[in-house]
């Protein structure tokens, strides 16, 4: 059998540029929309702080104002004021997490074969809900017998998985000796 190519070097020419155009044009679509919902992100990400901002300057300037009252002229007065500072203090030290050691621990229980992509920690329910995916199911289950035996977590329920390799997980489980805020 034999072939034969109907087609001018001219026209070999124009396909060539258009084959060109479409995978230029695809990849900036493709950058637009990685730049749009990285952009989208930020600015959900930025209103949420700010939020948390503002409410920690509320805090603060409830407090300062319940610690000057007008008639501050005697010592019993700014002993009141003082005290109600530190009951403030008080209140902010003890909803502190210092999360990093959480973090580190729960980071040095997860194998090599185990690939933890997102972390949401609730400091109000003490849950740590993680996803991931595991290279085969015995890594999976090994995992779930290291995190049940963990002295971080309790509460380890991981659901069933029928794939042998590469196994997506979605799990939750409680933090142990949390601080509530």
């Amino acid at each position: 059998m034999m072939l034969v190519n109907l087609t001018s070097p001219a026209m070999k020419n124009e396909l060539k540029l258009k084959m060109i155009f479409v995978l230029i044009r695809a990849f900036i679509i493709t950058l637009i929309s990685l730049l749009i919902i990285m952009g989208l992100s930020i600015f959900i990400g930025t209103k949420l702080l700010n939020k948390k901002a503002n409410d920690l300057v509320l805090e603060a300037e409830r407090t300062k104002l319940l610690t000057q009252s007008q008639g501050q002229t005697s010592i019993t007065d700014r002993i009141k004021g003082v005290n109600l500072q530190i009951m403030a203090l008080q209140a902010l030290q003890k909803r502190f997490v210092a999360w990093s050691p959480i973090i580190s621990g729960f980071a040095a229980l997860t194998p090599k074969n185990i690939k933890i992509n997102s972390i949401a920690i609730d400091q109000k329910n003490a849950t740590l809900a993680f996803s991931g995916k595991a290279t085969t199911r015995d890594a999976y289950i090994n995992y779930e017998k290291i995190l049940q035996q963990s002295d971080l977590v309790t509460n380890v329920i991981f659901p069933l998985q029928t794939k042998k390799t590469d196994l997506s997980f979605s799990i939750s489980v409680n933090i142990k000796n949390l601080p509530k805020p």
